[in-house]
């Protein structure tokens, strides 16, 4: 009998990460897929939210799997118990350069801090 999932998470607030055919989604703890398998990756549910990985850019899911903050940072953390999760968006601005933006966003994918921006580019000899 084949296995019916490649990796299960813990379950958090519910529901587990789970992974079948390369893709990733959400499961709750007799095994049904809850949230679709269609993610490239995902983090756990951290204060209702969970982060979600598709074509590279991340945003997040509430637990019935609708998108509450856009797919659109190059990196995120899970939410904390304040409500804050860190968000960095990497914006190219040359060949070798890009701006890296980093920022606390609410639940509802407000700015709540004053963004840090640093500038990285090819190394000079």
């Amino acid at each position: 009998m084949p296995l019916a999932y490649e990796a299960v998470g813990n379950l958090s607030e519910g529901l587990a990460r789970a992974k079948r055919n390369n893709n990733w989604g959400f499961i709750d703890k007799n095994n049904y897929d809850i949230i679709p398998l269609v993610y490239d990756d995902v983090g756990d549910f951290h204060e209702g939210l969970a982060a979600v990985c598709f074509d590279g850019m991340w945003g997040f899911i509430d637990k019935n799997g609708k998108n509450v903050i856009p797919l659109k940072y190059n990196r995120v953390e899970s939410f904390n118990a304040a409500g804050e999760a860190k968000v960095e968006q990497i914006r190219r601005t040359g060949m070798w350069s890009a701006e890296h933006r980093t920022v606390y966003i609410n639940k509802k994918g407000k700015e709540i801090s004053i963004p840090q921006v640093r500038q990285s580019g090819r190394p000079k000899y």
